[in-house]
């Protein structure tokens, strides 16, 4: 279900951008431009998030809060449609705090009460220990040994199934090393790893992670 609210918020963040004269539409200036992510990019994102309907969302690269601001718009809609179960919540870190503008964002939303913003090291961001991470979405710094760092200090919280997503894949060629590497790590852990690579736009891959039955969601079948 989307309603009106529902779509006054996403034409929030469509408004105001333009298409970048290569293949992709950019955010308005006001959220970042060409450094936040594609306006395709937060579509999807928002129907990702709309359709695994995840208790726990962890975000690295916070930025301006425009990523952020698709995955809470759908946990709200999420919520909304059926507010007897838990609400979902991001997590997201960066190690700058851009003046507040992300709160400023959410804020107007009227999202921030699905996000907890943290300020710090993307390698330790302080998700509670009682949670366990049913989509991870990592967009901070893409060398290999960033995504690797972030991915040895997380990846015991992941729930089974999980999903974990990357961004700028086409662009920076280390993204797909580091992919390929963790890839190696989960399935030497016993883990099937469905891969989906859109080495389109700026590039958006999607791992699928499952069979960890001491992992699994207590709804899990």
């Amino acid at each position: 279900m989307i309603g009106e609210a529902s779509f006054q918020r996403l034409w929030r963040l469509v408004s105001g951008a333009r298409f970048d004269g290569v293949d992709s539409m950019i955010a308005a200036d006001r959220d970042g431009q060409a450094t936040a992510i594609e306006l395709e990019s937060g579509l999807l994102l928002y129907s990702l998030v709309r359709r695994m309907r995840p208790r726990v969302v962890v975000e690295t690269g916070t930025h301006k809060g425009f990523s952020g601001a698709w995955i809470a718009c759908a946990l709200k809609d999420n919520h909304e449609m059926n507010v007897s179960i838990p609400a979902g919540h991001l997590h997201t870190i960066d190690a700058n705090r851009y003046d507040g503008v992300p709160e400023h964002l959410w804020i107007e939303l009227e999202v921030d009460r699905y996000i907890t913003h943290y300020i710090g090291d993307s390698h330790a961001i302080p998700v509670p220990v009682s949670m366990f991470i049913d989509f991870l979405w990592l967009d901070a710094d893409h060398s290999a040994e960033s995504i690797n760092a972030e991915w040895d200090y997380l990846h015991g919280r992941l729930a089974d199934p999980c999903w974990v997503a990357f961004h700028d894949t086409y662009l920076d060629a280390r993204m797909n090393r580091g992919i390929e590497i963790i890839k190696t790590k989960a399935k030497n852990k016993g883990l099937t790893v469905d891969h989906m690579a859109m080495r389109n736009m700026r590039g958006f891959d999607l791992l699928q992670l499952h069979s960890q039955p001491h992992l699994k969601r207590p709804d899990a079948e």
